[in-house]
């Protein structure tokens, strides 16, 4: 009775995480998604404004209440993985993912400058905290989405299609990573010249579709990794909690 009990609030609290997990990110990105449509934000150019320029606007609440949102649904994933033994919390993937949550918070709590006026502390702080959230979060999906690729393989413990969305996971995150890179030398070398790089691409979309890319690959990991209410990621442990109880 004791261990039916044990499982029973190990699966409850797995529950309460996923819906704070699915709800919060949900949520988040339905809100910075309905600036884009609502006046007086659908002014903005998503082609060549990058979303931060929401949170400068009179509907900047709803920007950091929608960034906020989906750094906590991302806490809830990170505390399901660890629980569920996918990743530790000190792991490479773990601070990765404790990053990315870091780098949201950031963007929420500094506000992007106006940098045509000059620059501000919360502007630099503000994109540094953006960079930081653009890395980790696609590096750490790569690292558990190859990890748990292989490791389900050998022996295969996970269904075609799990297997499948892991893959996807990482290829995403491969692409992301490598336009990250590529996007960073064009940066870089535009600044050494003295360009203005900002005018010679669509900076807001490039960001949009990054930032998507992210989320999807999030999505495709969360979907290809099973979470246990607690323990490593075997189907048998979850059976043999089952046939404790049972018993």
């Amino acid at each position: 009775m004791t261990i039916m009990a044990a499982a029973d609030r190990r699966l409850s609290v797995t529950s309460m995480l996923r819906a704070v997990e699915l709800g919060s990110i949900g949520l988040g990105v339905l809100l910075i998604g309905v600036l884009h449509v609502v006046p007086p934000t659908s002014a903005i150019d998503p082609l060549t404004v990058t979303i931060s320029q929401y949170g400068r606007s009179v509907l900047a609440g709803v920007f950091v209440s929608g960034v906020v949102l989906i750094a906590l649904g991302s806490t809830a994933t990170l505390i399901l993985l660890v629980q569920s033994g996918v990743c530790r919390a000190w792991s490479a993937p773990g601070l990765g993912l404790a990053l990315w949550v870091v780098g949201m918070i950031g963007v929420a709590l500094f506000q992007k400058a106006d940098w045509a006026a000059g620059a501000t502390f919360d502007g630099y702080v503000h994109r540094a905290a953006s960079v930081i959230a653009f890395v980790a979060l696609p590096a750490a999906i790569l690292m558990l989405a190859l990890r748990e690729a292989r490791r389900r393989g050998r022996p295969p413990t996970a269904s075609r299609s799990d297997r499948r969305l892991l893959v996807a996971a990482s290829v995403l995150t491969l692409l992301v990573l490598a336009a990250i890179f590529v996007l960073g030398m064009f940066i870089a070398v535009a600044e050494a010249e003295g360009a203005a790089w900002w005018t010679m691409l669509p900076i807001g979309l490039t960001e949009r579709l990054l930032v998507s890319a992210e989320l999807s690959a999030l999505a495709l990991l969360v979907s290809g990794v099973r979470i246990l209410p607690s323990g490593p990621q075997d189907p048998s442990s979850a059976d043999a909690v089952l046939g404790s109880a049972e018993g």
